[in-house]
This record gives structure tokens, sequence and C-alpha cells, in this order.
């Protein structure tokens, strides 16, 4: 079996022997496509470790209460939906530090896609729980809470995340036709 450093170790000399060279190659590039370029695998490999990270986590919890006495799986499920929680407080503080931002820097664009990977992990994570919440007897008002509150913080991410992209759009198609009629893009974005 491959130990997992050298398969992360892989993954990342793959990912950068493929953007190196095709940063290299054609006049055409500029310095701007480039950066949206690492800008983009940065996020995705952000993303991806933080779910194979919360994904462990979870298969970790599951084995735990499923290899629990009867008496000590309430317990566990219990302190679950504590951790669970606070993950839920500390995505929320997150997204309303993002909100006030700048989404368009390339570290602000990382925590977006860190956050919503989060969120969905946590949405997941509820899912798993809950089922053995009803197996155990545990009462599951908390968890239906949680999973209401997960569910509008999702949604307010979305929201979010799609008007920083019309923004970004909006900006690109400025400076392009700005570009385009032999002026110099301005960063002046009214009217």
């Amino acid at each position: 079996m491959i130990d997992s450093r050298w398969f992360v170790a892989f993954v990342v000399l793959a990912v950068v022997a493929a953007t190196v060279p095709a940063a290299g190659s054609g006049a055409d590039r500029s310095a701007g496509s480039v950066e949206a370029s690492n800008e983009s695998v940065s996020a995705f490999i952000h993303s991806s470790s933080t779910a194979t990270e919360r994904s462990l986590e979870s298969a970790l919890v599951d084995v735990t209460i499923e290899n629990a006495s009867d008496d000590d799986r309430a317990e566990l499920i219990a302190n679950r939906t504590d951790e669970l929680e606070d993950r839920l407080d500390r995505l929320e503080t997150e997204r309303a530090t993002l909100a006030e931002a700048n989404r368009s820097t390339p570290e602000n664009q990382t925590r977006t896609t860190q956050l919503s990977a989060e969120v969905a992990s946590l949405e997941r994570s509820v899912d798993r729980i809950e089922p053995r919440a009803n197996e155990a007897g545990v009462d599951d008002q908390r968890l239906e809470e949680l999973r209401s509150s997960v569910a509008e913080l999702d949604e307010s991410e979305v929201a979010v995340t799609e008007r920083t992209v019309a923004e970004d759009e909006l900006a690109g198609s400025v400076a392009e036709n700005e570009t385009s009629a032999g002026q110099t893009p301005s960063n002046d974005s009214g009217p």
C-alpha cells in the first residue's frame, strides 16, 4: 500500500507539472490567466484536502459509535452533535468574516472555496450521525436544528459566491471592453 504522504506529494507534483508547462507556453497567455489558474489549483487542493480530512473524521466517528456499548452510544452521539454545533459556529464566523472581505483576492477565494467544502462536509456529517441517533434513541431535535442551520449557511454561501462570480465577470468584461477599445482598464467599477 502506498504511504499517504507519497501519494499527496505525487498529486501535488503532477498538478504543478501540468500547470508550469502550460503557463510558460504561448505568448498569448497573460500573467493574469496564469495567476487565475494557480488560484484555481490552490483552491481545488485546499477543498479536496478539507473534504478528505472530514470524511476520514466521520468514518472514525462511525466506527467508534458502532463499536461502543449501548450505554456509551448516546453519550458519543451527544458529543459528536456538540462537535458539529461548534463547527457550525466556526463556519458562521468565517462566513461573516469573508462576507466583509474582498473576495477577489487569491487568499479569500481559497478561503471561500474551503468554506464551501467545510459546509458541504458538515451537512454530510449531520446526515451520517442522524440515523445513528435514531437507532440509539437519542433526541434528534438538536440534529434537526443543526441541519436547518447548515442549510441556511449553505444557501447564504451560495448566494454570496454567485454574487462574487457575477461581479468578477462584470469587472472582467468592462476591462476587456476598455482594452479592445484601446483604453487602459480602469479600477473604477462605477457608472
